[in-house]
């Protein structure tokens, strides 16, 4: 039998009571990621993910908002426009939902219109932020567009949010729902040796697919592009939705990112949360999820976000 696991299960109620006391000593009363980064470096990835959860329904911004997202009724919204960044991989392996599906799929459902910006599955940041932009500057003003990013598409949206769209195009734009995004990059793409893929292994497997291989160089946490301070407009309301995994959680092949990325900091297997989060935003944690965000949660996660999007524009009038 193959090993799936790296260890078996937790007792988490045990881990839950032993991460309350830890966060009682440090007076963690809210979601500040500082403090749990502290604490990941002292207790490990376990109690800092557990304390990421339990810090979050503290946390009463954060329970604030999660309470109107669950209380909203759906309300018919024909201005409602949701323009979906897909990220890397989505044309090659549409099965691993990088494309967006499970949103445009309960959209389509409510009535909802939906709209993928057509970026290279392999282009580069770059590159897909000029595509980016020549499709908001297209947008109707008079709609409710709101984006949601995924994974490294939330790179490409930050790249021509801060380099190519002028006020009059952000304007067009309500926020953002950043899924597993990585705003600052991640270390798995850079040089380092050590890590579960190798960059030069990377480098030539992209060469080879016809992909823009200088993307490995600019998803990378050390460059300019990730390093730039996502200063989203002042009208954006951000909402970032992350999976928190426990060790045990994971199966191959993520656990070994997972483990290699634990040495700099809480992370989904893939990126590093101090890289994933736009700050000041909203943040709902899929608790036993990994960057894929693939479980039940996640359904209805949507459909409350959906839920609130059409409600919202009938109430600020712009339906």
């Amino acid at each position: 039998m193959k090993i799936m696991f790296t260890e078996g299960p937790l007792d988490e109620v045990e881990l839950m009571n032993r991460t309350h006391k830890v966060m009682d000593d440090n007076n963690v009363n809210d979601f500040d990621l500082t403090v749990i980064e502290s604490i990941h470096s002292e207790h490990g990835a376990d109690i800092s993910a557990m304390c990421i959860r339990e810090s979050i329904k503290r946390d009463c911004y954060q329970q604030e908002f999660q309470d109107e997202l669950k209380s909203a009724q759906f309300i018919p919204n024909s201005k409602l426009n949701l323009i979906i960044i897909p990220t890397m991989y989505y044309v090659e392996h549409p099965e691993v939902g990088g494309d967006g599906k499970l949103f445009q799929l309960i959209a389509n459902r409510l009535g909802i219109r939906t709209t993928i910006i057509p970026t290279k599955s392999l282009g580069s940041i770059h590159e897909n932020s000029q595509i980016i932009t020549q499709h908001i500057k297209k947008m109707s003003p008079d709609d409710q567009n709101w984006i949601i990013s995924l994974s490294k598409g939330t790179a490409d949206f930050k790249h021509a949010l801060l380099n190519n769209l002028a006020e009059e195009d952000t304007n067009k734009i309500s926020g953002i729902i950043n899924m597993s995004g990585m705003p600052g990059g991640t270390p798995m793409t850079g040089k380092k040796t050590g890590l579960p893929v190798g960059y030069h292994v990377m480098k030539h497997w992209l060469k080879f697919r016809g992909g823009d291989y200088s993307l490995l160089d600019e998803m990378f946490s050390d460059h300019p592009f990730s390093q730039a301070k996502f200063t989203t407009p002042e009208h954006f309301i951000s909402i970032n939705i992350i999976g928190v995994p426990l060790l045990s959680h994971l199966v191959k092949p993520i656990y070994k990112s997972f483990i290699a990325l634990s040495e700099h900091g809480p992370n989904d297997g893939y990126v590093l949360f101090k890289d994933a989060l736009i700050q000041d935003g909203y943040t709902i944690a899929i608790w036993g999820e990994d960057h894929y965000l693939r479980g039940p949660e996640m359904n209805m996660w949507t459909e409350y976000i959906l839920n609130w999007l059409c409600a919202k524009g009938v109430d600020d009038g712009t339906s």
